[in-house]
Parts: C-alpha cells; sequence; structure tokens
C-alpha cells in the first residue's frame, strides 16, 4: 500500500492510498492517474503553504493581521502607562531639562529620512503622476505636534510634559513598526492635545484644508472611540452676566468663556452620542427640543452636521435683560430639572453627564436640594466647573456637588480648554472596563485628516492610577486617571491585496460595547488633578521643540512626496508583484511536474537494431605547419593515457573487486 499524506492549513491533512499489486503490471498502469491526480494535489498544497510560509505578509492574511495589530495596540498603551510620569506633587527644585529636542510635525524635517512607498497618496500622486506614491519619513525618531492656536505658539506645560515624557517611545514604536508587513502609522494622544507620531512625517501644508497647528487629537474620532461609552451629555450654561478675574486675559465675562468652552466640547463627541444645551438664569430653557443623536461624518469627522444648529444657538445666547436691576441669582435648579427631562427621553442604557459652567451666585433652597438628589438617584454625574475666583462661590458649589454625588473644579484659563475638562474625559475612560466593553475598538472608515486615503484605528484608553499625597501610607485606592489613547491607522489602499479578508475579519469580530448601570454608576468616581496644573517639572516649550527653518526655500509636496520613479514607469506595488510572481512560478513548477508525469507514462521504448562496431580508422597524418604548441598538448594527453591504461591494468584481483 501506497500513503500519500498531504498537509492542510489549520493542521488538517487527508491521506491517500493506493494499492499496488505487483503481479499486475495492467494494475500498476491503471492506478497511475490517480498517483498522478493525488501527487497535483500534494504539489498545489505544498507551493501555496511554501507561498505563505515565506513571506509573514502572505501568512497573516485577515484575522493574522488583525491579532497582530490589536496586540501591537495593547502594548503601546503598556508601555507608556508604565513609563509617562505620574501628577506627583511639585517638587521644589528647579525644573529639570527635558533632554534633547523633538521634532515638531509642522515644521520641515531635518536629519537623516528616507522613502517609504506606499499604496497610494492622493497627494504625491498627483505631485508625481504616474509614480509610485513615496513619501519621505523619519524612522530614527518620531515627531510632535500639539493643539495651539498659532503655529508659533510654544507648548503649555501640559504640553511640555507630555512631549518629554513620552520621549522614551520611539524604542517601542521601532519595535512594533518592524513586525508589521505594511506601512502604518503609529501614535499616542495626550489628554493634553499632544500627539507623538511614528514613523516622524512633516504635515507643513501651506495649501491643506486644515491647518497643522489645528490637528488636536481629542477632537478625532479614534480618540473619543476609545473613551466614549454611549454617552449622553447635557451642556448647562449660567447667562447671567459677571465679569471675569483678570486672569483670564482673552475674555471679559463669564458668558462668553462658557460658550467657548460649549463649542469645544461639541468637537470632541463620538457616533452614538446623544448631546443638547441648557440655558439658564431665573429660568431654564433648551436650545433645541430634543437631544441631537451624533453621527459618524466619514468625510470630515472632525465636525458634525447634525450639530450645526446647535453650535449656532450657542453663539447667539445672550445675558438676560436685567433692566436697572442685576440678577443676583441663577437657578440651577430649574437647569437640572430641564436636563433630568430631556434624559427620560432617550435610551436609559446610556451614560448619563451633565456639565455645568456658572460663575456661582446659585440659588440654594430645598427644591435645589430635591433636585440634587434626584440626579444622583437617576445615575447622573455632575461635573461644576466655576469661572469666578471667589471662597463664597467655591465653598456653595463644593456642597452641591457633594450632595449629587458629583464634583466641582475651578478654572484657572482660557487656553487649552478641554486640558481644564480633562475630569470629565477621565470619568468616560474609567467607565469602559467596568460597563464590560471590549477593547481594543476600531473605528469605522474615515477619511484622514491630512488627506492620505481610507483609513480605520484600532484605539485604547490609556489609564494610570493617581498618586497618593506625600507621606501617605495609605494603599492607592484612587480612581484612575486618564493619560491619553494609543492608536495605529490601517490604510485600506496600503493592504488591499488583504482587504477583503481584513474586513471580513473585522466583521466577524466580537463587539459588545457594555451595559451602563447603577453598578457601574456607583463603582467609578471623577478626580480632580488640577493642582498639577502649578507645577513645573521640565524646562519651557523653547527647549522642547527643535528649532527648524520657518521658511523653507522648497514646497510641502517637494519635500514630503519622493521622485522614485523613472520616466514611462507606471505604479507598483512591490508586495503584490512579489505574490504574483511566486503564485506564477509555482504554476509553472506544477506545469512541468505534470508534463513530466504524463511523458513517463505515455513513453514507451522502441526495439533498436544491434550495431555493428565501425572498424578501426587510421591516425591522421601529422600537418605539415602544425603548431608546435598543439603539438605538444596532444603529445602529454596521449602519453598520460597510455600510463593511465597500464595502472588500471596493474590493478591486484582483491582491490579491482
Amino acid at each position: 500500500m501506497l500513503v500519500l499524506e498531504t498537509p492542510f492549513k489549520g493542521g488538517l491533512s487527508r491521506k491517500w492510498c493506493t494499492m499496488v499489486r505487483r503481479s499486475s503490471l495492467g494494475d500498476l498502469r491503471s492506478s497511475r492517474g490517480r498517483v498522478i491526480v493525488q501527487v497535483a494535489v500534494f504539489f498545489i498544497v505544498t507551493t501555496q503553504s511554501s507561498q505563505t510560509g515565506g513571506q509573514k505578509l502572505q501568512k497573516s492574511r485577515g484575522d493574522e493581521y488583525l491579532a497582530l495589530i490589536e496586540d501591537s495596540v495593547l502594548k503601546l498603551a503598556e508601555r507608556v502607562a508604565e513609563m509617562y510620569p505620574l501628577p506627583l506633587q511639585c517638587g521644589t527644585d528647579a525644573p529639570r531639562p527635558c533632554g534633547t529636542c523633538t521634532q515638531d510635525e509642522c515644521r520641515p524635517m531635518t536629519g537623516t529620512t528616507q522613502c517609504v512607498n506606499v499604496t497610494q497618496n492622493p497627494r504625491c500622486n498627483a505631485h508625481f503622476p504616474g509614480c509610485v506614491a513615496s513619501i519621505s519619513v523619519s524612522k530614527e525618531e518620531s515627531r510632535v505636534a500639539f493643539a495651539r492656536e498659532s503655529i508659533e505658539d510654544l507648548p503649555d506645560k501640559a504640553q511640555v510634559r507630555s512631549i518629554c515624557g513620552s520621549k522614551g517611545l520611539d524604542g517601542v514604536f521601532k519595535d512594533l513598526y518592524e513586525k508589521n508587513p505594511y506601512h502604518a502609522s503609529y501614535y499616542v494622544g495626550f489628554i493634553d492635545g499632544t500627539r507623538r507620531l511614528y514613523p516622524g512625517r512633516e504635515e507643513a501644508d501651506e495649501n491643506s484644508l486644515y491647518s497643522c497647528a489645528a490637528y488636536d487629537p481629542r477632537k478625532r474620532p479614534w480618540f473619543n472611540a476609545a473613551i466614549t461609552h454611549r454617552n449622553h451629555l447635557i451642556i448647562l450654561i449660567d447667562t447671567r452676566y459677571v465679569p471675569l478675574d483678570a486672569s483670564f486675559v482673552q475674555k471679559n465675562d463669564t458668558l462668553s468663556l462658557a460658550k467657548d468652552f460649549a463649542r469645544e466640547l461639541l468637537q470632541a463627541v463620538y457616533d452614538g452620542d446623544r448631546v443638547n444645551v441648557v440655558a439658564f438664569d431665573s429660568k431654564a430653557r433648551a436650545l433645541v427640543p430634543s437631544s441631537v443623536l451624533v453621527e459618524m461624518n466619514v468625510v470630515d469627522p472632525q465636525h458634525h452636521e447634525e450639530l450645526k444648529v446647535l453650535e449656532s444657538k450657542i453663539v447667539e445666547l445672550t445675558r438676560p435683560d436685567q433692566g436697572d436691576d442685576k440678577l443676583t441669582f441663577s437657578n440651577l435648579g430649574s437647569g437640572l430639572q430641564e436636563a433630568l427631562r430631556l434624559f427620560g427621553e432617550a435610551d436609559d442604557r446610556m451614560a448619563k453627564n451633565i456639565i455645568v459652567f456658572t460663575s456661582g451666585g446659585i440659588l440654594g433652597d430645598e427644591a435645589l436640594n430635591e433636585t440634587l438628589d434626584a440626579v444622583a438617584s437617576n445615575s447622573v454625574r455632575l461635573f461644576l466647573y466655576s469661572t469666578k475666583s471667589t471662597d463664597e462661590n467655591h465653598q456653595v458649589l463644593n456642597e452641591v456637588a457633594n450632595r449629587s454625588r458629583g464634583i466641582h473644579i475651578r478654572l484657572t484659563s482660557s487656553k487649552n480648554r478641554l486640558w481644564s475638562l480633562r475630569s470629565y474625559f477621565g470619568y468616560l475612560a474609567a467607565l469602559q472596563q467596568p460597563a464590560g466593553r471590549i477593547m481594543p475598538f476600531w473605528t469605522p472608515s474615515y477619511t484622514d485628516y491630512y488627506d492620505i486615503g481610507e483609513i480605520t484605528t484600532v484605539t485604547v484608553p490609556i489609564l494610570s492610577p493617581v498618586a497618593q499625597p506625600v507621606g501617605s501610607t495609605k494603599k492607592a485606592d484612587a480612581p484612575q486617571r486618564l493619560i491619553g489613547v494609543a492608536a495605529i491607522d490601517v490604510l485600506y489602499l496600503e493592504i488591499g491585496d488583504i482587504l477583503d479578508e481584513f474586513r471580513a475579519a473585522l466583521q466577524n469580530r466580537q463587539v459588545k460595547d457594555g451595559v451602563f448601570d447603577e453598578y457601574v454608576f456607583n463603582s467609578t468616581m471623577p478626580y480632580d488633578d488640577s493642582s498639577v496644573d502649578s507645577c513645573n517639572e521640565f524646562s519651557d516649550g523653547s527647549q522642547v521643540i527643535c528649532k527648524s527653518d520657518t521658511k523653507p526655500k522648497t514646497r510641502f509636496l517637494d519635500r514630503m512626496c519622493c521622485r522614485t520613479c523613472s520616466v514611462g514607469s507606471g505604479r507598483s506595488n512591490s508586495k503584490i508583484w512579489i505574490y504574483m510572481g511566486s503564485s506564477l512560478g509555482g504554476l509553472f513548477l506544477l506545469a512541468v511536474l505534470i508534463s513530466s508525469i504524463l511523458f513517463f507514462l505515455h513513453y514507451k521504448p522502441r526495439p533498436h537494431a544491434p550495431v555493428e562496431p565501425a572498424p578501426p580508422r587510421a591516425p591522421d597524418p601529422p600537418p605539415k605547419h602544425s603548431n608546435p604548441h598543439q603539438t605538444l598538448t596532444k603529445l602529454i594527453v596521449v602519453k598520460l593515457s597510455e600510463r593511465t591504461n597500464k595502472v588500471s591494468a596493474e590493478v591486484p584481483p582483491l582491490l579491482a573487486a
């Protein structure tokens, strides 16, 4: 019995048996057809195995590539949580240096760069028509971008802390990047508005729809996808006019400041969230009748057309007509009651949060206490942000927060507004695990901020425990604090050869959004680490960001896009050509094998007539004018042959045997 065992992917095997009887030559010939089929199947499987096993690119395919990226983003988040400095108490020593500077993503790159081929980049393909899309990147170090008003602005203290604290990530980035058979972007977005990106690249495109300085990771879908748990947010704005403190140099009154904060929050929401705004003074009114359902904008994810009406109504808000008598108190209770009504109209399984911007001067009575009790009993979290610094205001607002199991935080600056609201975002991120949400999370496909094509992003929040006061022996049992979000972009145009399998893997992946209930509400509390704002751990921003040419002589596309094509060359993808070449080579070898077997089966040797030996030929006479070198060579060959024959004839019989 001839047993042929053929391996298949997944450890399966199939045995093909052929009975060969030596006594029958006819049976042997009849079994040759089956042998050919079995050998062909074996050859096809082993050929495909060699093709897929030779390169990790082909072996991974959909599910395995998805698992690779998910494992990488979890490792990145874990490493950031280990190395990122916790908000410890401010020391008395001078600020420590940041070390080597970091290059700004919004400035021309300096140092060593190299060209990386990608399947397609719309900007570079248009700049160099007919060429392979190739972009200039730095694999030696990452780059940073940070949210700011102007390109000339330096990072603030919180951003300096993130830039300096994350410099050690380059080694982690490199290791993860080398394991990926495709080009991809690895990055971390911090809650202060900083992003560190690898491989490092420049995005100072003067013709871009969005300014590089305006890039804010906290407003991007990948960031909010990681921290948002189907959130229903109601923003309460106290419209009573109160002058601001002198520290707020950019705004004159509390209403203007509150409107800016509210509009910023509208850009930090995610698909499936609900949001509304309630204005209150002596009475309350919702700006739109029902909360607006946020939808995913795949073309421009940072802007939501469905929120335009709400945003315009925020801009139109004015202080109440007070006449000669100024309004002394605002009726916070009426605003909270309106928020509870709006919550009752929506899905009860969503997390419910109220953010209040007020200058204080809250009308405190028994009706307010009853409303605060209703807020807590309905698992609604209350965040109070005050815009007027008086001890009396803070005492009243602290009592309101304690009664409702909420939190009160004093706003000290109109800059980097989302950083001032980090207690709210940290609370959202802390809800993910107790709610049972599966991480990491994949976003729906959307258009990249810098127009490099359609992408999807795998993302996971980075949490770290809050440090205990100096001298405390109590075990750290404080709520977790949000550091930021780790993310990896998957460019669909780059993974074209496995795109269908990858999409199928995403579709079949288990998804669990989690459930928000009373247990989750009671087990998760917001935190306040605003004391860290006064810390000055590192040197100022002028030494953190590398200096570069602010007015380069070349255009952005000439710096970003590499001209790596020759005249007449078209677009290509080396990975696809490698795969096609290996496949065609395997098919060619298979054809040769089958042809050889068929030739063996059909070949019949013909009988040959005996051939009589030819008579011995007389030696040729030497030429008249022979070349002495040719004659000498012929003589040596003849003599050597004669000596060899004599030696062979004299071999002893034992050795000859």
